[in-house]
């Protein structure tokens, strides 16, 4: 009778230390990612999907920390989402990350031309620092901008910061199918900037909504090409990467909604057409024996490895080899 006391009061106290321990990552969780909700029903609603995400974050992380798998999970500024609600905000600008051209002309790689076995060009002071889009559908105008920024700084030596909300704001309408916060293209924000050039992001700071366009008309970068491939291997990737600089590419992201370090070798699908994000690959590399695609996001520091993604090289993992972008000076 004692033994079965004792057992029910320590389960009472774990079930009541975990509650805490929620509580508390819950608390921190509201004030890191100032998290504000419209009633109690909603915040119990949001609270109860943490919970559920931190249980599925921790049975993950036991698993990574017993060498099973290679990449783990962590709290971030989605962790108060349903997988469904974070693949639906993503589809809500599916078409965001494609390129569309009317012809694609497909890369090969120079003749004999000499790939290191890693390339990371955070090394070598040609990227900003992670930046964050906020609930704006604008991953495209950001992937974009990465690549121009990178270009411009490999030609001249300056590293600018450039003007993401210019593309959402006037890169739409006419012959634009881009629609600001509701998705666009590579093709368009490219198309913007060689003919009208992009300010810095003081001069025209981003607001995370489509609003009118105000450019000055005194840009202080522009570009002279673009060009939309489709690489048809990893291989060329890596070469297009190690000689050009940082790549625009396309990605299927909704399971990638936790990642938080290693390289990520989950389930993700490879259908081009459930593509719903722009990012740029920054660099490749081998980490533990698995190749690995370094890409730069725009969600943030907090984020996975502050801001960065180490995706699995040489499986077209989640599409990344599907279509690629880049520009000329």
């Amino acid at each position: 009778m004692k033994i079965a006391v004792f057992v029910t009061i320590l389960a009472f106290v774990v079930t009541v230390k975990s509650e805490l321990s929620a509580a508390q990552l819950w608390s921190k969780f509201k004030v890191d990612h100032s998290k504000l909700y419209q009633n109690e029903t909603e915040e119990a609603k949001r609270f109860k999907i943490f919970q559920d995400n931190l249980k599925e974050i921790e049975e993950h992380n036991r698993l990574f920390e017993n060498g099973k798998v290679t990449y783990s999970l962590g709290i971030n500024k989605f962790s108060d989402m349903t997988q469904e609600e974070f693949s639906r905000m993503l589809r809500k600008s599916s078409k965001n990350a494609q390129v569309e051209s009317t012809t694609k002309p497909i890369y090969e790689a120079p003749v004999n031309a000499l790939t290191p076995d890693a390339v990371d060009w955070r090394e070598k002071n040609i990227l900003n620092p992670i930046k964050d889009q906020g609930s704006c559908g604008s991953c495209w105008a950001f992937s974009s901008i990465a690549v121009v920024e990178s270009a411009y700084a490999r030609q001249t030596g300056i590293l600018l910061s450039l003007s993401e909300q210019q593309l959402v704001d006037c890169a739409r309408g006419g012959n634009y199918i881009s629609v600001g916060c509701y998705g666009g293209v590579y093709k368009d924000a490219f198309a913007y900037i060689v003919e009208n050039g992009v300010e810095t992001e003081e001069l025209y700071p981003y607001v995370a909504k489509t609003e009118t366009c105000t450019a000055a008309g005194a840009p202080v970068v522009n570009i002279t090409a673009y060009h939309d491939i489709s690489p048809k291997s990893e291989e060329d990737l890596a070469t297009l990467v190690a000689t050009n600089g940082p790549v625009g590419v396309s990605i299927v992201a909704d399971t990638l909604k936790s990642y938080q370090s290693g390289v990520f070798t989950g389930f993700c699908v490879d259908w081009t057409f459930m593509i719903d994000h722009a990012v740029a690959v920054v660099g490749y590399g081998t980490e533990n024996g698995v190749d690995y695609w370094l890409i730069r996001n725009s969600w943030g520091t907090t984020w996975g490895e502050e801001g960065y993604l180490k995706l699995q090289r040489g499986v077209n993992k989640c599409a990344v080899g599907h279509e690629a972008a880049y520009v000329d000076i």
